[in-house]
């Protein structure tokens, strides 16, 4: 059985052909199916006609989230090359859910070869090569997803948000002391000076 992925659609289809329609055959040799949830307009439909026909996609559309976590439980993989999204929440649900990433760093704060592969923002070939190496490496690629799940659950929680954030704030408050302590005996100094001047 191959890799299950499961891409944001928009985003996949705009890199096939960088907003028009894909140049020659969809560039993918492995062996999985992808399930692309997310709403696709019917003009683009239209100009990706081929891509539309290749078998191992299957167009889920809009998903409420309880359908989109199931489909999280049943990939292997997220598939979210993303142009321009700073830290998607999306990548953070998937990698709570067990899934591996292929993302950009445009997308969320992941490591190549640690949570997934990452790949360079518009680069459609790179996408099908990461794809192409999940197929051929799925024990490791499991490997990441699981470690994933495990990362999100201990890691990326509100607690853990919050003990980061209030050791932030220390780290600040500690330096502001640290440099308030260096005024001081400056002011001191001056204030000194001028009674004596005075006196």
């Amino acid at each position: 059985m191959g890799i299950r992925a499961l891409p944001v659609c928009r985003v996949l289809l705009r890199l096939k052909g960088g907003g028009g329609a894909p140049e020659g055959p969809y560039p993918i040799s492995g062996k999985f199916s992808i399930r692309v949830a997310g709403d696709v307009d019917a003009q683009t439909r239209a100009d990706m006609l081929d891509l539309f026909g290749d078998p191992r996609l299957t167009f889920l559309g809009h998903l409420p989230r309880p359908d989109l976590a199931r489909e999280y439980a049943r990939a292997d993989a997220l598939v979210f090359p993303s142009l321009a999204e700073g830290n998607a929440r999306v990548v953070a649900e998937a990698m709570g859910a067990g899934c591996a990433v292929i993302t950009t760093p445009n997308s969320a704060d992941v490591e190549d070869g640690v949570h997934g592969r990452v790949v360079p923002p518009g680069d459609a070939d790179a996408v099908a090569q990461a794809l192409d190496w999940a197929s051929e490496h799925l024990t490791e690629l499991r490997a990441m997803g699981s470690a994933n799940r495990e990362y999100v659950t201990s890691v990326l929680t509100q607690r853990a948000y919050g003990r980061n954030l209030v050791a932030v704030y220390d780290e600040i408050l500690a330096s502001d002391r640290q440099a308030m302590g260096r005024l001081t005996p400056a002011r001191d100094a001056g204030a000194h000076g001028s009674r004596s001047a005075a006196s």
